[in-house]
């Protein structure tokens, strides 16, 4: 199982600023999505999706940021309705139809798989 680099007492999914660390989330995401990955590899994989996803909201990066909401959703990480909300807005504001239709299609999942959720006693 992969294991990214962490500097110490830090989560394994924080998002400093060094593309090493960067490549070290993409890697995890990656691992945590293949079938058959254990389920400690899936939370990890949803942490670092959420972590990159933050990161491209945090520089601005719109379109990759779409791009980055569908994998996080894709590996099931529960995307803060923010980041939703700021997803959305980069898509439609793209004029781009493939990037448009790709957050509708992640947005889609999120809402099927929060609708199958079974319900909090």
């Amino acid at each position: 199982m992969f294991t990214p680099r962490t500097e110490p007492d830090a989560r394994p999914c924080d998002a400093s600023r060094t593309r090493g660390s960067v490549r070290d989330l993409k890697r995890a995401v990656r691992a945590g999505a293949r079938p058959g990955a254990t389920p400690a590899s899936g939370q990890i994989a949803r942490e670092c999706a959420l972590s990159l996803l933050e990161r491209s909201i945090g520089f601005g990066h719109r379109r990759l940021a779409v791009i980055r909401y569908a994998i996080a959703v894709s590996v099931g990480a529960d995307v803060p309705h923010q980041h939703h909300r700021y997803c959305a807005d980069a898509a439609a504001s793209s004029g781009d139809p493939e990037m448009l239709a790709m957050f509708h299609t992640a947005a889609s999942r999120a809402v099927n798989r929060l609708e199958a959720a079974p319900s909090p006693p």
